[in-house]
């Protein structure tokens, strides 16, 4: 597979202030899915290139985090409840002594043993559950696992979208991760030789600005226009200049 060039932004301060969704409901109206259409339509006349956008709205899951900080409060909190001295065998209640075993030690060790085989189930299911929770487990997530996920994200709509099968490989996608908080611009092998990574750097902060306005339509066309701009810069229209890609918001 032809290497593809990436610049990716990490906005979460940023992106916080953009609004929860509704189950189907829209991220932009369709006037501003209009205005952004037109702003790609516009900018590709000047180049060769092509712009897509992809919006993303979708919680982002991450089921194994969850296990590992399941799996670290299962093990940790009877372990420090035995070293502070507290006896979890005797958080277990009198009904779950035998009735048969009449030996004070014995009872003794079958209260620990339940206590130190339930309290870790019952902290490994109740935490696993909290952790899947999408604002707990983006503040829970690793910042470096919630960018490779996001990038993971924007290469396959990259691909699922067709930016690599443009004539002259000059495709672009922005990706916008409202969930994840994250900007993703990726760009194809045709202007990755040409094009350095920060360059992207301006259309990421148009996008910023746009969100913390609450204003993503108007983000989005700025950057549009930016990535319109440098990629006439480096890449004139052709003879023909098809537009092969459509010109419009993908929301997810």
């Amino acid at each position: 597979m032809a290497a593809l060039a990436e610049v990716s932004a990490v906005v979460a301060a940023h992106l916080a202030a953009a609004a929860h969704l509704e189950a189907g409901e829209m991220i932009l109206s369709n006037t501003e899915n209009q205005q952004v259409a037109d702003a790609i339509h516009r900018a590709e006349i000047g180049t060769s290139g092509e712009i897509l956008c992809v919006l993303s709205e979708a919680d982002s899951y991450y089921p194994h985090v969850a296990l590992g900080w399941a799996a670290a409060i299962a093990l940790l909190i009877p372990y420090l409840l035995w070293l502070t001295g507290i006896n979890i065998g005797m958080m277990m209640p009198p009904g779950w002594q035998p009735g048969h075993w009449e030996d004070a030690m014995t009872i003794a060790y079958h209260r620990f043993g339940l206590g130190y085989t339930v309290l870790p189930i019952a902290l490994f299911i109740v935490t696993y559950g909290l952790t899947l929770v999408p604002p707990v487990s983006r503040f829970l997530t690793p910042q470096r696992v919630r960018r490779k996920h996001v990038h993971n994200s924007a290469l396959e709509q990259f691909r699922a979208m067709g930016l690599r099968r443009t004539a002259r490989r000059t495709g672009v996608l922005i990706f916008v991760s409202l969930s994840d908080r994250q900007v993703e611009v990726i760009a194809d092998e045709g202007i990755y030789t040409r094009v350095p990574p920060d360059a992207w750097a301006d259309a990421v902060a148009a996008i910023i600005t746009g969100v913390k306005r609450k204003e993503i339509a108007t983000g989005l066309v700025e950057a549009v226009e930016r990535v319109g701009t440098l990629l006439a810069t480096h890449f004139p229209p052709s003879a023909e200049n098809p537009n092969e890609l459509p010109d419009k918001v993908i929301e997810l």
